[in-house]
Order: structure tokens, then C-alpha cells, then sequence
């Protein structure tokens, strides 16, 4: 709730306390990376969404996984360096990218 009001500092807090008591708490676990997804922080919720994936199989999470790895990837502002032994330059990749549409 306090994340619908966009009061995600509160409710990130209160999820990772739920979380210290209770590490397997799947709903705590879904209601911290929703709020950390939500409040600009993908990132951070990626590592969520793939510990539920994992706990539970949910395949809601696990695309969630996949959208926002497939999103960092994408963007123009990705971090610069290697990624799988092959030489990454997002912003040179996406002009490459435009030329050949």
C-alpha cells in the first residue's frame, strides 16, 4: 500500500525488515522488487525478481528478469566493457543498429 501512495522509501524498509526475519517470505520478497522496480531502481529489483524466479518457478518474475536485463542491455546508456568476451559500445551498437533499419 505505502508503495501505491509512492512512499517507496517506507515500504523498502519495511519489506527488508519482513525479509530479515523471514528470508523465504515470497510476498515480501515480490512486494520489495515491485517497490524497487517502481521507484527507479531496476537494478536493484533484478536481483529480486530473480531470487523469486528461483524460489518459486513464478514465470511472472522470471520475465520481469528478462525485461529488465533485455532493457539494460538495450540502452544507450549502458555501462561500457566486456560482456561475454565480446567488446560492448552500446552507444556505437545502437547508431549501428538505426543505420541497418
Amino acid at each position: 500500500m505505502l508503495s501505491w501512495q509512492r512512499q517507496f522509501d517506507t515500504a523498502i524498509e519495511l519489506y527488508q525488515n519482513i525479509l530479515r526475519q523471514d528470508g523465504a517470505n515470497t510476498d515480501a520478497l515480490r512486494g520489495l522488487a515491485d517497490t524497487l522496480f517502481w521507484s527507479g531502481a531496476p537494478r536493484d529489483a533484478l536481483v529480486h525478481y530473480a531470487r523469486l524466479a528461483q524460489l518459486t518457478g513464478d514465470q511472472e518474475s522470471a520475465a520481469r528478469v528478462q525485461a529488465i536485463t533485455a532493457a539494460m542491455e538495450a540502452s544507450p546508456r549502458a555501462p561500457l566493457g566486456l560482456r561475454d568476451s565480446t567488446l560492448r559500445l552500446p552507444y556505437r551498437d545502437y547508431l549501428t543498429q538505426q543505420a541497418e533499419i
